[in-house]
């Protein structure tokens, strides 16, 4: 039938059996497609609009894409699709004219939430994540490739954390080389237990960082960066300094250090204690807190297998007497000395006067002066210097006697008398020089 103007239509429901719905416009009749219409300008519907085929909008530089596997959004440079609520935009998942990422922003704080970056042909694609991450799972990790998060294949992947990470579980170094490495300024692996200040906790690491690379386990203390120095980590007003360290030669040191330190300054520990495979050193005063009594070499506070060395005095309290015996090593001077209180009484050791020669002397009370008891010599010989008693005769009793040198008598050979002083009496004994 011939084209129909829709005004000279005469009902509303008139049929149209042509492919073309006429249309007034304003420069006079246009036919419209009803088939495969072509809009011009702008199209309004109302209702729904269904297709069954492909819904394609194009102008010259982009184009979208509906159909049942999704939307395709076609372009040259940027693109874009926004979630409003209310006329308020939420969302905005765009990309960037010649940037090859997919950006994802939080419209109500215009904060980036996300953006990912293709990978090459032989890696995987990047995402970056600018907000918080919550896994909503209460699966344990009992390996590499279990738990609520698993990163990478169980064998290969990383984690790279910029902040700090709390775990209410243990920490499990899983791998056969595993480490705890840091790659902060001053290259310590810090410890804190709660306290999170340079001062506080424990920092492991290296000293002697130019030369050795020793190993360092200590508080406020650490190796200096290209230096052997030593430096304290953190500004304190007393605090003090420690650490233990195992030097690159296999010598184990405890460093100490006390008073106020200042962060990055360079300070010389204490070596307080040296310890090595034949040799153990001690600096300062070593305490051994025990009071285990000793009965014999296998038993007390202290048991030393092997043998010890003393450069100096040693003082040791006798039961529960206020008695000590002093022990040391001088040139020509005593070596063993027995008080009782404060007094020296007993003296054994080296005689001053004759070298190789030993002696043990009683000191008066007052340590005023002092009586030679007995001296051994360097060949053997004894002598005392007082009486010696011995126990009592049958049917006698006993008493001090010395014995003295052997008196010529008349006729002079060959008899001769020994002098015997008994309780201060001296009495002569009949002698020959021959057994006849």
């Amino acid at each position: 039938m011939a084209d129909i103007r829709i005004n000279a239509l005469t009902e509303a429901s008139a049929s149209v059996t042509t492919d073309f719905l006429p249309i007034d416009g304003s420069t006079g009749t246009r036919k419209l497609s009803a088939y495969s219409p072509t809009f011009g300008g702008n199209a309004t519907v109302s209702g729904t609009l269904n297709a069954d085929g492909l819904l394609n909008v194009n102008n010259a530089s982009y184009g979208m894409v509906v159909n049942g596997a999704g939307i395709s959004l076609q372009t040259a440079g940027s693109a874009s699709i926004r979630y409003q609520d209310a006329g308020v935009s939420k969302w905005w998942i765009y990309k960037l004219s010649g940037d090859a990422r997919l950006y994802f922003r939080d419209m109500s704080n215009g904060r980036m939430q996300m953006d990912m970056i293709p990978g090459a042909t032989s890696s995987a694609a990047i995402t970056n994540l600018y907000s918080s991450v919550a896994i909503d799972s209460t699966t344990a990790s009992t390996s590499t490739s279990s738990g609520a998060l698993v990163v990478g294949n169980g064998t290969q992947g990383g984690l790279g954390v910029g902040g700090s990470i709390y775990a209410g579980g243990s920490l499990t170094l899983a791998g056969t080389a595993s480490s705890i490495a840091t790659s902060s300024a001053d290259s310590m692996a810090r410890i804190g237990f709660g306290l999170f200040s340079l001062e506080q906790g424990v920092a492991i690491g290296l000293s002697r960082r130019l030369n050795y690379g020793d190993a360092l386990i200590g508080r406020n203390l650490q190796g200096q960066s290209g230096s052997d120095s030593y430096i304290t980590s953190a500004t304190t007003p007393g605090s003090g300094y420690g650490a233990f360290e195992i030097q690159h030669g296999g010598v184990a040191r405890i460093l100490v250090g006390s008073g106020a330190t200042t962060a990055n300054a360079v300070v010389t520990p204490t070596v307080a204690a040296s310890f090595t495979t034949t040799t153990a050193a001690v600096s300062t005063v070593l305490q051994v807190i025990n009071s285990t009594a000793s009965t014999g070499t296998s038993s007390g506070a202290l048991v030393v297998s092997g043998g010890v060395g003393v450069a100096e005095q040693i003082h040791a309290k006798y039961y529960t007497a206020t008695s000590n015996i002093v022990a040391g090593f001088t040139a020509n001077t005593h070596v063993l000395d027995y008080y009782s209180g404060t007094a020296r009484n007993v003296v054994f050791g080296p005689d001053a006067s004759t070298i190789g020669n030993w002696k043990l002397q009683l000191l008066r009370s007052d340590a005023s002066a002092s009586i030679d008891a007995l001296t051994v010599s360097n060949v053997g010989n004894g002598v005392f210097y007082g009486s010696v008693k011995t126990a009592a005769p049958s049917g006698g009793t006993a008493a001090a006697w010395k014995l003295g040198t052997v008196a010529t008598v008349s006729p002079t050979s060959p008899n001769r008398t020994i002098e015997v002083d008994i309780g201060g009496t001296i009495y002569y004994i009949h002698a020959k020089t021959t057994n006849n």
